[in-house]
C-alpha cells in the first residue's frame, strides 16, 4: 500500500443489503436439512415405523378399517407423543400405497408406503421449502437422489445408500462452482475428484478429497491443461483464519487470471483497480473477494483508515484484507478486493464457496462486462459513510440527471 487515496473504505456494515440468498454455506454442505428424520451426526434415516416398534406411542386414527378392526383403506393416523401423522391408504393394519407423513417441525415425506415402510419414489420436503427427491428403499434414500435448497436449484445429485451419500454424485456449491467424484459414508472422499469453477469458465482443480476437504489437488486451465505457470503447485484446503490469509498468498487462481487483470484505475485518485480480461457476462463470477477473517465487534471499534478492505461475510463475522498485504505482489491469491466504488456499478458482491478459500465473497457482473472495461461495485453505505462517499454521493445525485458521474 502506497498511501494513495483510494476509494476503497468499506464499513463493515454495508453488505447486508448485497444478501440475495438468506441460505449461509457450510464447508462442501448443501442447505438441506434432514431434521427429524435423519440422525444427528451420522444422518442416517430414521423410521418413524421403527420408533413405533421400539415404544408405545398413543395412536389416534380416523378412516377406514377391515373386519378385524384392523386400518384398511384411506385414513389418518396421529402418533400422539411423536406428534407425526400419516395420510393415505392401509392395507391390513400398515401402511400401503401413496401416503405423506407430516412432521412436528413441518417437514413432510410423500411418497410409496409397502409394508409400513416407503418404497420406489419419494419426495422429503423440509419446512423451509428444501427437498430430497428420489428412490427409497425399507424406508431410506437409496439409489438416486437430487437434493434441491429452499429457491429449487440443485444442490445434489447422485448415488445414496441408506440414508447418505454414497457412491458417484455432483455437489453445487453456493456461487456457482460444483465438485465431482465419488462420496463415501456422506463426504466426497476420492483421489481424483474435480472442482468446477463457477462456469462458463472451463477452469478446474483435480486431485484428492478426503472427508469432505481438497488434501491435494492442482488447476488445470480451459483448455484441460495442467497449469505450469505460477499456479502450478498443489494446493488443498487453505481457509483464512483471524491472523492468516492463506499458505500461499502469491499463488493465484487461474480462474481469476484467465478472467481479470489489475492495472492503474479510471476513477480519479484512485490507485489500482479490476478490469475483465475477456468479455464477461451478466451474472457471471468475475473475482473470488477472500480475506482474515475478523468480528464486527473489531471492525466498529477501529478507525475507517484500516477498515479499506473490510467486507462482511455473514452476520457478526467479516472479510479483511490487512492494508500491509493489499499490494498484489504480497497477495495475489483472490482479487475481489480490487473493485472500487462506483454509483453506477457493473458488478455486485455474492456469497461464494470454494474448495480452496472456504466460505467468501465473490464480484458478480450485473450487466455484460466488455474486455478491456473496469469492474466497479456499488459499496452502498447506508448509515456510517466515510467523507469521500458522502462527497461523491452528493456530487452523483446533483449530476445524475445531467451527466454520468463515477
Amino acid at each position: 500500500f502506497d498511501g494513495t487515496p483510494r476509494f476503497k473504505l468499506r464499513y463493515s456494515q454495508i453488505q447486508t443489503k448485497h444478501r440475495t440468498n438468506s441460505y449461509t454455506p457450510s464447508r462442501n454442505v448443501c442447505s438441506i436439512n434432514p431434521s427429524r428424520i435423519f440422525k444427528h451426526g451420522n444422518r442416517t434415516f430414521e423410521s418413524y415405523t421403527m420408533r413405533r416398534k421400539r415404544r408405545p406411542n398413543k395412536e389416534k386414527y380416523t378412516g377406514g378399517k377391515d373386519k378385524e378392526g384392523r386400518y384398511h383403506g384411506r385414513g389418518t393416523l396421529l402418533l400422539v407423543k411423536d406428534k407425526v401423522r400419516f395420510e393415505g391408504k392401509f392395507s391390513h393394519g400398515v401402511k400401503s400405497g401413496k401416503g405423506r407423513m407430516f412432521f412436528p417441525d413441518g417437514a413432510t415425506i410423500e411418497g410409496i408406503w409397502v409394508d409400513d415402510e416407503v418404497q420406489g419414489e419419494a419426495t422429503y420436503t423440509n419446512s423451509d421449502g428444501s427437498r430430497i427427491v428420489g428412490t427409497w428403499v425399507e424406508g431410506v434414500p437409496s439409489g438416486m437422489i437430487t437434493e434441491y435448497d429452499e429457491t429449487g436449484e440443485i444442490r445434489f445429485q447422485g448415488e445414496y445408500f441408506e440414508g447418505t451419500r454414497h457412491g458417484n454424485g455432483k455437489l453445487y456449491l453456493v456461487g456457482g462452482g460444483w465438485l465431482e467424484g465419488n462420496w463415501d459414508n456422506g463426504q466426497l472422499t476420492d483421489d481424483s475428484a474435480i472442482y468446477h469453477e463457477p462456469s462458463p469458465s472451463n477452469v478446474t482443480f483435480r486431485g484428492k478429497w478426503m472427508d469432505g476437504t481438497m488434501t491435494e489437488a492442482y488447476q488445470y486451465d480451459s483448455n484441460g491443461q495442467r497449469f505450469q505457470g505460477e499456479a502450478a503447485i498443489s494446493l488443498s484446503e487453505d481457509e483464512a483464519t483471524t491472523t492468516m490469509l492463506c499458505t500461499h498468498p502469491t499463488v493465484p487462481c487461474v480462474f481469476e487470471l484467465e478472467r481479470v487483470y489489475v492495472a492503474p484505475s479510471t476513477m480519479p485518485s484512485a490507485n489500482e483497480g479490476l478490469f475483465a480480461r475477456i468479455d464477461i457476462g451478466k451474472g457471471e463470477v468475475c473475482a473470488f473477494y477472500n480475506g482474515i477473517k475478523i468480528s464486527q465487534k473489531e471492525v466498529d471499534d477501529r478507525g475507517w483508515a484500516l477498515n479499506d478492505n473490510c467486507i462482511t461475510l455473514r452476520e457478526g463475522l467479516v472479510i479483511d484484507i490487512p492494508l500491509h498485504l493489499a499490494s498484489t505482489t504480497l497477495y495475489c491469491a483472490s482479487l475481489g478486493h480490487k473493485a472500487n466504488h462506483s454509483f453506477t456499478a457493473n458488478s455486485m458482491y455474492d456469497l461464494l464457496c470454494h474448495p480452496r478459500f472456504g466460505d467468501i465473497k465473490c464480484v458478480r457482473a450485473t450487466v455484460d462486462i466488455k474486455k478491456g472495461e473496469e469492474i466497479f461495485v456499488d459499496y452502498g453505505y447506508t448509515d456510517e459513510k466515510p467523507l469521500w462517499y458522502e462527497q461523491l454521493e452528493a456530487k452523483f445525485l446533483q449530476s445524475r440527471d445531467g451527466g454520468e458521474m463515477k
